[in-house]
């Protein structure tokens, strides 16, 4: 699995690397930095959550992308938790290439200030990671290469913006990316201030 996910990605950077649970979180304890992680919960050697909750302590942000025989719903709740992504293996070669595309946009966000701003708002919105994922691709990418860098249809495209602009109350993409700009500019605490418009809405839920 390890050597056919690696052929996959590698069209995409010339550089990955494969590990078992001992050396990845001996990697992770380097200070490596990496451009996204496809993680094996059940490897042989451990679990893949360890690697993941010592990923999100180095990189908090990074996409990763979650490997499971059964995806049963614990699983999914706790991908969740870490804002990962969850494909079954065995995993299409298409689902590995729309998430290394992904991966490579999240790079485009030059202001770790920003995803601090953009992940504090929607916590409170109550956005789902791939809501949130499609908010945070918003910032650097046009509507058209969003739909492709999240590798979905375009009707699935605005059926994740409908969601998300209903959850914050706003009225589009663009004025809620201007406002979250703005907040990023002022500061990473100004991450706080930004106004979630449908918050009566969700303080119900």
């Amino acid at each position: 699995m390890a050597q056919w996910v690696s052929r996959i990605l590698t069209r995409f950077r010339p550089v990955v690397s494969t590990c078992t649970v001992g050396a990845a979180c001996r990697v992770l304890a380097s200070g490596e930095v990496f451009t996204g992680v496809v993680v094996d919960i059940g490897l042989p050697d451990g679990t893949g959550w360890e690697v993941i909750e010592r990923l999100r302590i180095v990189q908090p942000h990074v996409p990763t992308l979650v490997l499971t025989g059964h995806l049963e719903p614990e699983v999914v709740h706790r991908a969740n938790h870490f804002r990962a992504e969850v494909s079954v293996k065995p995993c299409e070669s298409l689902t590995l290439a729309a998430f290394a595309q992904r991966a490579m946009a999240h790079e485009g966000v030059p202001d770790g200030r920003l995803l601090d701003v953009v992940t504090q708002f929607s916590s409170r919105a109550g956005l789902t990671p791939r809501e949130t994922e499609t908010l945070v691709l918003s910032l650097t990418v046009t509507r058209e290469e969003l739909q492709k860098c999240l590798g979905i249809s375009e009707n699935t495209l605005k059926s994740l913006v409908r969601g998300v602009l209903q959850k914050t109350g706003y009225p589009s993409m663009d004025i809620l990316v201007k406002t979250l700009l703005l907040a990023a500019l002022k500061g990473a605490s100004a991450g706080a201030s930004v106004e979630v418009r449908a918050r009566g809405g969700l303080d119900g839920e």
